[in-house]
């Protein structure tokens, strides 16, 4: 027969976008007699890549698919690329499916589930047609595809030597041993595949060899052809394959019988290896998948993966790199022998140029039959590395590692070496990759519990300087970062402000350099490898630092440090990021606190040094601060704040007061009266919270001093009004008494205008005097509009005499209020008085009524000179008239509208007035019906 070994290897190509499908199939296929190149590939796009210009001999490919689908990659390769048998597998069947497999020429057209041994009996008959194995012609010795070994046992040097020449010719390997010792020595050194025993042989016969050997389990397994010419009777047959003798030849024997029991013995030990294999991998695999899956941590997964595969296949050394998905590089080394190290240098360019570069770019399988003249292989440890195998790891996204297992004997690992090592390599991945998501998902958990404690805790802060100074330390104790520092900028100045350092191993120069790029650019940095600081300072470091904002520009900067390179990823930034976002609000936080605590402060002082007393009550009326000028109004009973005030204890005004203000929701002024007979000039204003503000002015020495001009004014005008009805009386006796000459007459009229000038005065003053004693006046109910008509038409004359227009608007309405008939009526005569006083000839006045709900709106309107803006404000005050060239001829004494002011606000009404100069005036009374 010819050698298969012989035969070109036969490209097969998987395409599946699940690796470990592929990875499944391609172990099958690595099964079959027929030597072949088994690759997989992910995409349609990366077989095209992996054919190139050599097309593949079978093409097995997945229908669904990312990016191009199973046939669109069939009609790719259509022409000169186009394999020579083609597989499509899909799950989703349809009669346009199958149309479009069989016009592009697919060669099988499988639906899924698919059994891998059906696509294994396709692919080996294909391959059988690629490469048919021919018979051998006549004459041609046959030649073994397996190297068997058998030892001969015989004492006899001619018929081991015969059987030596005959076993030799048919291309099996031998060893041979003289007698019953030597034999047994010779199946536990070198566990030979058939044992040709002779029985009558020195020291131990063929039966006791035969009997220990079955009884030890580590040679038991190999079989027994016993061969004697002294043992020849039926009952020592008998008793031979009763030891566990395989076949019982007795000489003299045909050697072609012979030859062909051999053979048959050597099929079945084969079919025995290959089972005992099975069941040990089989044993092996499960018992590998439950270590594995009950772990979560890379490092216990790798160091559990290589140790157990180095001795699955009793390999001499063992490697396996892990890529992180945050960019690190897992190396983990195994090895029995405790005289091997590991070169770091080996390490890099076993990844970069080595086996496993080439195995990550193609991610398939490289076995290295003699590494001492394969180019891809690294020495990494400076042992007798002879030969090597690389195995990927592959996960969903891509390579996620590599295997790699050495030996010190050439060729030493075959076609069950590498299958075992592929299924051990698919269970480690997804073992690995479960292993990562944890260690990704756990890690970004953890962050995000140190992130919400660490905004808890500085929430907590009310000092910038306890920020500023516990901030690195609880990022470091949360975080575990080995080196946290936060640094202030002034005047384009950069300051350590504080620093959480647990190892002291870098000096101020090294940990500035970083955050110093930082405040220059004003953007995040990230910094790795050999640093230099000043002149005395060059270490290896890593960092990365992110600007602190606050107040609209970049005020600070917080930065993490580490003295092993490469110690930081994206995610350390972004994290860091956050945690610079938090502080920042934090600080704001801490600052607007700052200022409102200095204003409470300020507001405290002035509370406490102001004299009059102040109290603040929520929108039910309960006490929610008091001053200590306050605090001493209250001497008979105990005010705490969140109480309401004692009703019945003197306080009532105030009460009503604050309940007025409450109700209508404006400010309200009035003075009020103390139990201890003290008056207080009393403000309350509403505050936006619902609340109040009472403020309390001590008037009682003003009140005081008031009465007493009061009662001067009223004592002098009453002693100054007998003189004067004197004078007047005799100036109207003189006219009678007899003639007079035309200057009498004239010096009489100006003594009685003056006269009456004088009596008016004293009259208003009385008045303004009555008022400010609170002497009380005469309320009744009478008609408004009426009242108002009435008064308006005593003026008729006086504006007909000036040629003026003395309109009066009525209103439907006739409201009844309770009033002081006489004082409204002096308020009208003033108002209107006034009006036509100040009116120039041809002018207008109007006088109008209007009602508006619970209260009455009495408006006077001329079409005077007007009033001065800097006139307005004090036209009320006692005493005050306006001058100006317009009223220097108008005789007045400034208190008619100060007692207009007075008799409406002892109404509970209020007066105001609008005046443009050169246009004219309008005030307006406002009574409570």
């Amino acid at each position: 027969m010819t050698d298969s070994s012989t035969l070109p290897k036969a490209r097969i190509l998987i395409v599946d976008d699940h690796p470990n499908t592929a990875s499944m199939l391609a172990r099958a296929l690595g099964q079959l007699k027929n030597p072949t190149q088994v690759m997989t590939a992910r995409t349609g796009q990366e077989a095209l890549e992996m054919i190139g210009n050599d097309p593949v001999d079978v093409l097995i490919t997945d229908f669904i698919m990312p990016g191009m689908n199973g046939l669109e990659l069939v009609e790719k390769l259509q022409g000169e690329r186009e394999p020579a048998h083609t597989i499509l597998i899909t799950a989703y069947d349809s009669p346009g499916l199958a149309a479009t497999a069989r016009r592009l020429k697919v060669n099988d057209y499988l639906v899924k589930p698919v059994q891998p041994e059906k696509i294994i009996t396709i692919v080996g008959r294909v391959l059988d047609g690629l490469h048919p194995i021919q018979p051998t012609t006549a004459g041609q010795p046959a030649v073994a595809h397996e190297q068997f070994n058998i030892l001969i046992a015989d004492d006899r040097p001619d018929n081991l030597h015969l059987l030596a020449t005959r076993l030799s010719n048919e291309g099996y390997a031998f060893i041979t041993a003289a007698d019953g010792e030597e034999t047994l020595q010779k199946l536990r050194a070198a566990t030979p595949d058939l044992l040709l025993l002779d029985v009558n042989m020195p020291k131990k016969d063929g039966f006791e060899v035969l009997k220990e050997m079955r009884a030890d389990p580590l040679i038991a397994h190999i079989p027994v052809i016993v061969i004697t010419a002294a043992r020849i009777e039926p009952k020592d047959v008998r008793f031979g394959l009763g030891l566990g003798a395989d076949d019982y030849i007795t000489k003299p024997f045909d050697w072609r019988e012979l030859a062909a029991r051999v053979r048959a013995k050597l099929r079945v030990k084969r079919a025995e290896d290959a089972l005992r294999r099975r069941n040990r991998e089989l044993g092996l695999l499960p018992d590998i998948g439950q270590d594995l899956s009950a772990r979560l941590d890379v490092q216990e997964l790798a160091n559990i993966t290589l140790q157990r595969t180095v001795q699955a296949l009793n390999a001499t050394d063992g490697y396996l790199i892990i890529f992180e998905p945050d960019g690190r590089i897992h190396f983990e080394f195994y090895t029995p022998r405790k005289d091997s190290e590991m070169l770091e240098d080996a390490k890099n360019r076993l990844i970069s140029e080595g086996v496993v570069a080439h195995v990550v770019a193609n991610r398939q399988t490289i076995t290295i039959e003699d590494t001492t003249n394969d180019p891809r292989w690294v020495e990494l440890n400076g042992g007798n590395v002879r030969s090597a195998i690389t195995i990927p790891l592959l996960s969903r996204r891509g390579v996620l590692g590599t295997l790699t297992l050495t030996h010190s004997s050439v060729g030493y690992f075959n076609q069950d070496h590498i299958s075992l090592m592929q299924a051990i390599a698919s269970q480690a991945s997804i073992a690995i990759e479960n292993a990562q998501l944890y260690y990704v998902e756990h890690k970004r958990v953890k962050e995000l519990v140190a992130i919400n404690q660490i905004t808890r805790e500085i929430s907590l802060f009310t000092a910038s300087t306890e920020l500023f100074e516990r901030t690195p330390q609880l990022i470091q104790a949360l975080l575990g970062y080995p080196v946290v520092s936060l640094w202030l900028t002034a005047n384009d100045t950069l300051t350590l402000r504080s620093c959480a350092d647990s190892s002291k191993d870098l000096p101020h120069s090294m940990l500035m350099l970083t955050p110093q790029q930082v405040a220059k650019t004003g953007q995040p940095a990230q910094t790795s490898g050999t640093m230099e600081g000043d002149a005395s300072h060059r270490v290896v470091q890593s960092a990365v630092a992110v600007p602190l904002f606050w107040e609209a520009k970049m005020s600070g900067v917080i930065a993490i440090h580490h003295t092993r390179p490469g110690a930081f990823q994206e995610s350390d930034r972004v994290l860091l990021e956050t945690l610079a976002a938090q502080i920042a609000g934090a600080l704001e936080r801490i600052r607007l606190f700052e200022s409102v605590e200095q204003e409470q402060r300020r507001l405290k002082a002035v509370l406490n040094s102001a004299a009059d007393a102040i109290l603040v009550t929520d929108s039910s009326g309960r006490l929610q601060l008091v001053n200590p000028a306050g605090e001493l109004l209250f001497t008979d009973v105990e005010t705490k704040l969140g109480h309401l005030l004692p009703p019945n204890h003197g306080y009532d005004e105030l009460i009503r007061l604050l309940e007025q203000s409450r109700q209508s929701g404006s400010a309200v002024q009035n003075e009020i009266s103390w139990p201890d007979k003290r008056t207080f000039s009393t403000l309350v204003t509403p505050i936006e919270e619902g609340g109040q503000v009472a403020v309390l002015h001590d008037v009682s020495h003003f009140k005081d001093l008031d009465r007493v001009k009061n009662e001067f004014i009223a004592t002098a005008t009453h002693d100054l009004k007998n003189p004067l009805t004197s004078v007047l009386g005799y100036t109207q006796l003189m006219e009678r008494a007899g003639s007079l000459t035309p200057q009498q007459a004239e010096f009489i009229k100006r003594i009685q205008l003056a006269a009456n000038h004088m009596n008016e005065l004293i009259q208003n003053l009385i008045e303004l005097a009555r008022i400010d004693l609170g002497i009380e006046s005469k309320h009744e109910k009478c008609n408004l509009v009426e009242l108002v008509a009435g008064v308006a038409d005593e003026f008729k004359m006086q504006a007909t005499a000036k040629s003026q227009t003395l309109t009066i608007i009525p209103t439907d309405e006739r409201p009844m209020l309770r009033v002081d008939p006489l004082r409204l009526r002096q308020v009208l005569r003033n108002l209107i008085g006034n009006a036509v006083k100040y009116t120039p000839d041809e002018g207008q006045v109007t006088v109008s009524t209007e009602i508006k709900k619970t209260l009455v709106n009495i408006h006077i309107k001329d079409t005077g000179i007007g009033i001065a803006a800097n006139d307005l404000p004090y036209i009320f005050d006692k005493f005050y008239r306006a001058r100006s060239d317009e009223t220097k001829d108008i005789e007045g004494n400034g208190l008619g509208l100060a007692i207009v002011k007075a008799v409406v606000e002892q109404h509970g009404g209020k007066i105001s007035v609008e005046s443009t100069p050169g246009e004219g005036s309008c005030f307006s009374v406002t009574l409570p019906i």
